[in-house]
């Protein structure tokens, strides 16, 4: 009980160790079959890759977490913080992790890369991630690369997801992701988003493709109906969105109802 005002001196005694790390990552199925873990603390703000899982992997079979709900819990990290996973690896080619169905109420803090299901993945073209029918209803605050969903999207998709937490940081900060390499679809955000500089975004706080001229990074399907607000680049659907040369991104399908503040 009392956990939004969980310290030092109030939490509980045991404190949660996130599954898998660097060295002993988590690779296999977890399906929780629709029931809520609660009362997870951790409090860990040196520390990268935390989360209720800190590290997954895909290695010869598929990591999936799926049917899972994390609430009245706390999460403090520093880099790659998620309330369901902290960070994802590369591993096999030709091999799909997937968290699906998982839900997040928890109060996640961090610096960098922070999101309520996932905070971030392995820089590479290799890290095939989904992110599908998942939602957040906790507080995300981070610094940097922060969102209701996921953090940072590299190679992976999110889609079917919504958030209505709110979302806080400097920059790169979106309602359903922070900043993302791919695509987003079928999303949708009720959540407050307050960015305090540039790159912020109802759905996602920057976009950019960097991964291949012949696929598309696109935001479609998609609505906003939060308050967004920032100095500069602030927007209902994406705050920036960008690509290499001869490189597309796009936004389609997507409307926004929500207040937009941009300060300079």
């Amino acid at each position: 009980s009392d956990w939004q005002s969980w310290d030092e001196d109030t939490a509980p005694k045991n404190h949660w160790t996130p599954i898998g790390n660097v060295t002993n990552t988590f690779y296999g199925q977890l399906d929780g079959r629709g029931y809520a873990i609660r009362g997870v603390y951790i409090n860990l703000p040196e520390q990268e890759k935390v989360g209720l899982f800190g590290v997954i992997r895909k290695l010869d079979s598929w990591t999936n977490v799926l049917n899972l709900s994390l609430e009245e819990s706390l999460i403090i990290g520093k880099e790659n913080v998620g309330g369901i996973a902290g960070f994802a690896r590369w591993s096999n080619m030709g091999r799909s992790s997937t968290i699906s169905n998982g839900h997040n109420d928890a109060t996640v803090q961090g610096v960098n890369r922070v999101g309520g299901i996932l905070g971030g993945v392995e820089d590479t073209l290799y890290v095939d991630i989904t992110i599908d029918k998942s939602s957040n209803s906790g507080t995300i605050n981070g610094d940097y690369e922060t969102g209701g969903i996921a953090g940072y999207c590299d190679v992976f998709r999110i889609k079917n997801c919504y958030n209505v937490g709110t979302i806080t940081g400097e920059h790169d900060i979106g309602g359903i992701v922070g900043l993302a390499h791919n695509s987003v679809s079928d999303c949708w955000n009720l959540g407050n988003v307050f960015g305090r500089t540039k790159n912020v975004g109802g759905v996602a706080g920057a976009m950019t493709n960097r991964l291949s001229p012949t696929t598309s990074v696109t935001i479609e399907r998609c609505f906003n109906a939060g308050a967004v607000s920032g100095e500069y680049d602030v927007g209902g659907i994406t705050g920036y969105m960008t690509a290499q040369t001869g490189y597309k991104s796009n936004v389609n399908n997507c409307y926004n109802t929500g207040t937009v503040t941009a300060t300079k």
